[in-house]
């Protein structure tokens, strides 16, 4: 978990150069389902 949590950050790092948080938020659901198979986009 830590791995990934750092992996995130980098992304998100990277992700400053565009300055959009939008864009930042689409990035963190496709890590989120590409990780857990979980879509922040659907309620539990």
């Amino acid at each position: 978990m830590k791995l990934l949590y750092f992996i995130y950050m980098k992304i998100l790092i990277s992700a400053n150069i565009f300055k959009t948080w939008q864009y930042k938020f689409q990035l963190f659901k496709k890590l989120a389902l590409d990780f857990t198979g979980f879509s922040p986009q659907k309620p539990l």
